[in-house]
Order: structure tokens, then sequence, then C-alpha cells
């Protein structure tokens, strides 16, 4: 495993009522003042946008992580598959995949057309790299298998399990998980 090139810092508050749509941590550089990402409370926004727990955006060359409150909990917690998650985040932050104006439809439909392709977005599958190298090949495993479980769950609780983004989803975090088990395979030849 490898060292987390950043420094996470969040605050220690119960009542998480209070902090929607505010700053609840950042992300900085190790050794360095620079911060990389400022962290919002935000569950109102994750809806709008059609996003469960945690997604990165950069705006006016800022980049903010937005969380829902009951995963910024699990975060608050150290919990290693929820904290794949944010290190997934600012592997897209470490890669330079965001920039500003980028258009989240475009991305979108890149991704569906990868996915029809049969294959995971290389941006996707980088940022599952990197998150991997920090926590663990096993545990980002079961982290994004947990994932896949949970949408499943929400898709089937709403009806729309039989739907083409829910289907196409489910591929997704299959290619990922293969490529993250072709990883974990690799190592233990090695």
């Amino acid at each position: 495993m490898k060292e987390c090139p950043y420094e996470l810092f969040i605050v220690d508050a119960l009542n998480l009522k209070e902090l929607q749509s505010k700053e609840v941590g950042y992300v900085k550089e190790k050794g360095s003042e620079r911060i990389v990402a400022k962290i919002v409370l935000f569950d109102e926004y994750l809806k709008k946008r059609n996003n469960r727990t945690i997604f990165v955006e950069l705006i006016k060359g800022i980049c903010y992580i937005f969380t829902n409150a009951v995963f910024f909990k699990k975060i608050q917690e150290r919990s290693k598959k929820e904290l794949f998650l944010l290190y997934h985040e600012l592997g897209h932050i470490y890669f330079k995949h965001l920039r500003n104006g980028d258009n989240y439809e475009k991305e979108r439909e890149y991704r569906i057309d990868q996915i029809i392709k049969g294959k995971a977005s290389d941006k996707e599958l980088q940022a599952d790299a990197f998150a991997a190298d920090i926590i663990g090949i096993s545990i980002a495993i079961e982290a994004l298998k947990k994932l896949q479980t949970q949408r499943l769950e929400r898709d089937y609780q709403q009806g729309v399990y039989k739907k083409t983004m829910s289907i196409l989803a489910q591929r997704e975090f299959a290619y990922r998980i293969a490529e993250l088990q072709k990883k974990l395979n690799e190592k233990a030849k090695s």
C-alpha cells in the first residue's frame, strides 16, 4: 500500500443538520498548506445530481467534494470501505480529471459509451486504482461490491432495476471490480 499524498481535516460534529450546505472539512497536500479540496455537506445537491453519497466537482477553480450526512458520519468514523469512496474522488483530483466548465452530461455520455463497449472509463479505473493503492485492493473490491449492492437495492425499491441506467450502472461496477480483481491476482503472482 502507498501513503496518501493528502491529509484529511474534518469537523467533529454530532448535529449534522446544522451543517447542511456548509464546509465540514478540507483536504491538504501532505507537508504543505495547499488546500486541494473543500468538503461540503449537502444532501440536497447530491439528490439534484442523482448522486447518493459523494462526488467531486470543480467550481471556479476550486475542488469541492460534496457528501451527504450518512456518508460523512462514516468518514468521521474512518471506515475503510467508505474511505475508499473519498480516496476515489481524491484520485480524480490527483489525476486532474476535473476542469472548469466540464460538462457533466458529456462525461456521463462518455461513461455510458464505455460501458456499452464492455469496459469502465479510464478515469474511473484510475481513480479506483489510486484509492486501492492507499487502502488496499481487497478493501477496495469489498467497497465497490457494497456500493453495487446498495445501488441495486435502491433501484429495486424504486422499481427501476430493469431500466437501462440501472443495468448500465451494474455493468460498470462489475467492470471496475474485475479490473481491481485482476490487479489483486497479479499482485498475488508476484
